[in-house]
């Protein structure tokens, strides 16, 4: 089981590790796991953003409508939080 962050509220929660989005238990916001394009740092975001600022290299992220599957990645790899963009 992953312990993930909530990118809102910032409740930690246990989440499967195979889990590719989930709903946060506290503020009830949807959320997914996205691998930064530029530094690779996999991290949780909130499904709503269209854009968000890097965790890890500070970069403005655009998020695609369809995720690749490059792109998309489980709970378990999820090392940081993804903050709203700007920041």
């Amino acid at each position: 089981m992953a312990y993930v962050e909530c990118p809102d509220c910032r409740m930690t929660q246990q989440i499967s590790d195979d889990a590719t989005d989930y709903q946060c238990f506290t503020c009830f916001a949807d959320h997914r796991f996205f691998q930064c394009p530029n530094c690779e740092t996999a991290q949780t975001i909130a499904k709503r953003w269209t854009s968000f600022t890097c965790a890890k290299c500070r970069a403005k992220v655009d998020v695609p409508t369809v995720i690749e599957f490059s792109h998309a990645t489980k709970a378990s790899k999820t090392t940081m939080v993804g903050g709203p963009y700007p920041p």
